[in-house]
């Protein structure tokens, strides 16, 4: 009786390991991979922006995410509506101004921020943005997220700073996508927006 046990204790042992093996070769399958899916960039519909920047802005944020393989489809949105419409999966990708956004985002952080920015002699630019920037990531719902801000300043309120940044869905954005955004923050002035619209 007892090699009758262990015989089938042998036979389930030896199944489950070639059931495993089977597996793990049917999960090596050499297909090709999806190809990337479609993006929505959403367009803001104000004047915030500085509307002669707006097109060449759009341009450029569509040929970088199509240089990764992604078909971008923009549409308008709502100025104030925009980190909502990424939260919600309404775009993909939308943009705006450090300072501006963090008004729409938090306007208690952003009266904060203005007032300190006001209250110094020779703000230095940098450091600035970047204070600027790091506390409009703070305010990020789960799940949206920003580019590196930018060199460009493309927004008229000199309050605070307002340099381009990119708010995206990070579900959607992969790292190759995610460097096409911080290269069009990094690498884009004024002047080359102006010149692409």
């Amino acid at each position: 009786m007892r090699g009758s046990k262990l015989y089938v204790c042998s036979a389930v042992v030896a199944v489950s390991v070639h059931g495993l093996a089977g597996c793990g070769m049917q999960m090596a399958d050499d297909t090709a991979p999806d190809p990337k899916a479609g993006l929505i960039l959403g367009v803001p519909d104000s004047d915030t922006i500085e509307p002669s920047l707006l097109p060449g802005i759009r341009a450029t944020y569509v040929e970088k995410l199509e240089g990764t393989d992604h078909p971008v489809r923009s549409m308008a949105v709502t100025d104030a509506k925009r980190i909502e419409d990424v939260r919600n999966g309404q775009v993909d990708v939308t943009f705006g101004c450090v300072g501006e956004l963090l008004d729409l985002a938090d306007a208690n952080a952003a009266d904060r921020l203005r007032s300190e920015y006001a209250a110094e002699e020779d703000p230095d630019p940098v450091t600035w943005r970047d204070a600027v920037h790091s506390t409009l990531l703070g305010t990020m719902p789960g799940g949206v997220t920003l580019s590196n801000p930018g060199i460009a300043e493309v927004c008229e309120d000199e309050t605070l700073p307002q340099n381009i940044v990119a708010v995206y869905r990070a579900v959607d954005i992969d790292r190759e996508d995610t460097q096409a955004l911080n290269n069009v923050a990094g690498g884009t002035s004024e002047e080359a927006f102006a010149d692409k619209g």
